[in-house]
C-alpha cells in the first residue's frame, strides 16, 4: 500500500530527515489531501509538527489518515546517519496520551535504535 507522506507517522518520519525547503518542493508536486478533519495540511502547521519529530526522534498519527486509528514511527539510520527505513506501530489506541500509547512510543524508539545500530550505525558522542 502507498500511504501518504504528510500524515501517517511513517511518512513523517521521512519527511523531518529532509530539509524543509525539499519537504516543501515534495509537497509543493502534490496537493496535501485532507484524510479526515485532523490532517496536517496548512503548511506552518506540518513545518511545527516535523520539528517536533526531529527533537523528539519520533513520529506520531493521531487519526490523520484514518479516523480512529493512531501510530508511531521512530526512524532506522545506517551507517552514514541517514534515515532509510522507518519501524512504526498502527493500532486503534485510545488516546495518543495513554500510558499504552506512551509505551508504545518508548519501545518504538527503542526498536529503531537497535535496528540502526545493528546495520552499523553509531549515534554522535
Amino acid at each position: 500500500t502507498r500511504l501518504p507522506l504528510h500524515c501517517t507517522s511513517q511518512g513523517k518520519v521521512f519527511l523531518a530527515s529532509m530539509e524543509d525547503r525539499d519537504v516543501q518542493q515534495i509537497l509543493k508536486s502534490k496537493i496535501p489531501v485532507m484524510y479526515t478533519p485532523h490532517t496536517l495540511v496548512d503548511w506552518d502547521k506540518l513545518q511545527e509538527n516535523l520539528n517536533a519529530v526531529r527533537q523528539q526522534n519520533y513520529a506520531i498519527e493521531d487519526g490523520e489518515y484514518k479516523i480512529g486509528l493512531r501510530s508511531v514511527s521512530a526512524p532506522i539510520r545506517d551507517v552514514s546517519g541517514q534515515v532509510k527505513y522507518a519501524v512504526g506501530i498502527v493500532g486503534m489506541f485510545r488516546r495518543v496520551q495513554s500510558p499504552e500509547f506512551q509505551r508504545t512510543i518508548e519501545l518504538t524508539r527503542k526498536t529503531a535504535v537497535q535496528i540502526s545500530a545493528a546495520i552499523g550505525y553509531r549515534a554522535p558522542q
